[in-house]
């Protein structure tokens, strides 16, 4: 994992999740990111994922990322992202 990958997490309410992502993004940060979304998705509604505080986005991250938000959308909660790097996570053609 990238050694400066953080994720802050922050409540509004109890029906949506916002999870600030801050560092470089890779594929053991994906890994990170996907247990945690696993173990708090059933209790909202709702996630957003702000890439503003990403320095770096690997391609290889948002390869393992992305299917397992498909996944969990899936499961229940609706999933965006926001911040300046939301459209390397769900280009056109890798909408989940």
């Amino acid at each position: 994992m990238a050694r400066n990958f953080r994720i802050k997490t922050e409540n509004n309410n109890k029906h949506m999740l916002c999870l600030k992502l801050f560092g470089d993004f890779d594929g053991a940060s994906a890994s990170q990111l996907l247990y945690l979304l696993k173990r708090k998705i059933r209790k909202v509604n709702k996630v957003i994922l702000d890439t503003s505080g990403l320095r770096h986005v690997n391609t290889f991250g948002i390869d393992v990322l992305l299917p397992g938000i498909r996944q969990l959308n899936r499961v229940r909660s609706e999933i965006a992202f926001t911040g300046k790097y939301k459209m390397e996570f769900s280009p056109g053609d890798r909408r989940f």
